[in-house]
């Protein structure tokens, strides 16, 4: 069984904060009005069966609101009935203040109750990764604690509906981080922007030095940035190796959503993309990247990592961009190693096409086939899902019209992964059509899927990449195995 972060404390503020927020407006008229009715009906009833005149008892009923009058004389005057209608006249006051500052007396509840709370989980950011990460997180039971500058009315009261603790204010200030008990918790997930995430690294680590805590809080700080985040993991890696170093209360965990999409893309369909390179008697995998945003670049280097196989040689990777020699250039000045050395000399080039000035057809597709062999996998991410859908589109045709044209149509049936952040009626009707067990175009990177608690926190990619390297281990000893014979 899965665990949830937070204790005792920490779910009692979630579960205030979700109780507090719940929108059940026919709920809760129909019990202000039952007791209106109850009020007025059993004080009519009351004062009109000791014979008061219908002004006087009308009179007499609404009193029923004031604490005062006949209502509370001693003796037999007073009716069962109007005790029913005195106590519903005060319920219908009490209950209609209670439900219309139900929101305002939860959150001061959940922040009383958030004083004592400890291992739970705090996110950072206001954006859509930490809006995605603070609703996954709730699924699985965790007590979060969202700090956030601004967010739309209805998606605050959305995620206060879930059970998401929110405070208003900037995440790099340690007043912030102090209300929302950092120092105590389980993860600190950092998603804002790469210079505030850091900040807030930073003062999370002044807090945890200050509280004497033993185990480590994990801050995980998404970076945006690829030379910034390699800087990072160095510099994590070199305060890890530094022996004369004090020992650290803090676990910080640097990672890019970018990089996490390519990561997961390879994980899932690396193994369609070697299928279709043998079913197509490729003799070596090869991936062809329509545009070079940061999920393009990451995916192109992903691929350059993990799709070894002992069937095939070393995989390569096409890029088509608009501007093939400052992307060629960013590549070379971000990954220097990667051409480097001969004997393991990545085999990347870079075709300028402008999709924008030139339709993309099929001789494009035929062009690319003849000089660099046929593609594996086409993968389509030029740094906007709409310019990624039509782009996408085109390229489906051309593969068709190619796969029309030529016997072997294995060759042009390449599966396209095209990048959508979050679903569109597009990418659902791709899904409807069939192509060698994989639907047409496969959207991949949405920010429900990558921004998830499985992806962030649990990092189930970082055990799929271990199981991954050990089946390549076990191939290429298959392959000396074969050759040996």
């Amino acid at each position: 069984m899965r665990h949830a972060y937070g204790n005792g404390w920490a779910k009692r503020a979630a579960w205030f904060t979700k109780l507090a927020h719940q929108r059940k407006p026919l709920t809760k008229w129909a019990i202000v009005a039952a007791l209106a009715a109850a009020w007025l009906g059993f004080g009519l009833a009351g004062w009109l069966k000791q014979d008061r005149p219908v002004s006087d008892a009308i009179y007499q009923t609404l009193g029923a609101l004031f604490m005062a009058g006949d209502y509370f004389a001693a003796g037999e005057k007073r009716l069962i009935e109007h005790d029913v209608a005195r106590f519903a006249g005060v319920a219908v006051t009490a209950v209609g203040l209670l439900f219309g500052f139900s929101g305002s007396v939860g959150r001061a509840i959940a922040r009383l109750l958030l004083m004592g709370a400890t291992r739970h989980v705090v996110i950072a950011g206001e954006n859509e990764p930490a809006l995605a990460l603070a609703r996954s997180c709730r699924r699985a039971g965790d007590a979060v604690v969202l700090i956030a500058r601004s967010i739309p009315p209805e998606t605050e009261w959305s995620l206060r509906q879930s059970g998401v603790v929110l405070i208003d204010g900037d995440p790099a200030q340690r007043d912030m981080l102090r209300s929302a008990r950092a120092p105590s918790a389980s993860h600190l997930v950092a998603l804002s922007h790469d210079a505030e995430n850091l900040q807030i690294e930073a003062a999370s680590r002044a807090l945890m030095d200050l509280s004497g805590r033993r185990v480590p809080l994990v801050v995980s700080i998404a970076m945006t940035s690829p030379l910034l985040l390699s800087e990072a993991r160095e510099m994590r890696l070199a305060q890890s190796r530094d022996s004369s170093a004090t020992p650290t209360r803090l676990e910080p965990r640097p990672f890019s959503f970018d990089e996490l999409s390519a990561r997961l893309l390879m994980g899932q369909y690396a193994p369609a993309m070697l299928t279709h390179a043998e079913r197509s008697r490729q003799s070596r995998p090869h991936l062809i990247v329509f545009g070079f945003d940061t999920v393009a670049e990451a995916t192109a280097v992903r691929g350059l990592m993990n799709l070894w196989s002992a069937r095939f040689g070393a995989p390569c990777v096409t890029v088509v961009t608009p501007d093939a020699q400052a992307a060629e250039s960013r590549f070379d000045g971000r990954y220097p190693q990667a051409r480097a050395h001969e004997p393991w000399r990545a085999d990347i080039a870079f075709v300028q096409f402008d999709w924008s000035n030139r339709p993309l057809d099929a001789d494009l597709v035929q062009m690319l086939a003849t000089s660099r062999g046929p593609a594996s996998a086409y993968i389509v991410s030029t740094g906007g899902d709409d310019d990624n859908i039509v782009l996408a589109l085109s390229l489906l045709r051309a593969c068709d019209t190619c796969a029309a044209d030529d016997s072997e149509t294995a060759a042009w049936r390449a599966p396209i992964f095209m990048h959508e952040t979050v679903e569109s009626e597009f990418s659902r009707q791709f899904r409807l059509r069939d192509q060698q067990g994989l639907p047409a175009v496969i959207a991949f990177g949405g920010v429900d899927e990558i921004a998830s608690r499985e992806m962030v926190i649990d990092r189930s990619l970082d055990a799929g990449a271990a199981i991954a390297h050990e089946m390549y281990v076990r191939g290429i000893a298959e392959r000396r195995a074969i050759e040996r014979k």
